[in-house]
């Protein structure tokens, strides 16, 4: 991928910086747009020839299947672990001593339940999860929807809809 090795490091503005510290995620659309298509490509391939370690997960509503240590599978999106787009994004936000933990790819036809994306990881140490939409998306086809505040996990706004999560008989 030629594009990734010639774009600069991409710091976040302090604009996007106080926006994140405020609520909690940041859209970056066209991020990585000279890429996608190699990287959605790339997605597919791994997706299709996973075998035995696509994992298919039953919701109610339709069907998600799972591959763990995607970024691992493709060189392609190996890349992105070093892309300067993804780094200047990460440092902008967490500095330069950080680490990268784990990745997934999904392909979701369900609807899911309001959960946190945590992944048991220690709430005392601060991360951030980059997620990489390769389908278009609208409020009616899957858009990511984020419940501002919930970001400062100590606060009682926090607490009260951790409580709730996973169980929509508890959401008020």
């Amino acid at each position: 991928m030629t594009a990734m090795t010639q774009h600069n490091s991409h710091q976040l503005t302090d604009s996007q910086i106080k926006f994140f510290q405020a609520f909690g995620y940041l859209l970056m659309p066209g991020l990585l747009a000279d890429d996608i298509e190699e990287v959605s490509e790339a997605f597919d391939e791994v997706m299709a020839n996973a075998g035995e370690d696509l994992v298919k997960l039953d919701y109610s509503s339709g069907d998600r299947f799972m591959v763990p240590a995607i970024l691992d599978r493709h060189p392609i999106l190996n890349s992105l672990k070093h892309d300067p787009r993804i780094l200047g994004v990460v440092e902008s936000l967490i500095g330069k001593d950080w680490e990268y933990a784990e990745s997934d790819g999904n392909v979701m036809d369900c609807e899911t339940t309001w959960h946190r994306d945590t992944y048991e990881s220690p709430l005392s140490q601060f991360h951030v999860k980059l997620l990489f939409y390769l389908d278009p998306l609208t409020a009616e086809k899957g858009a990511l929807r984020v419940l501002p505040g919930t970001n400062f996990y100590t606060e009682s706004y926090a607490m009260s809809i951790k409580k709730g999560l996973g169980f929509p008989d508890r959401m008020d």
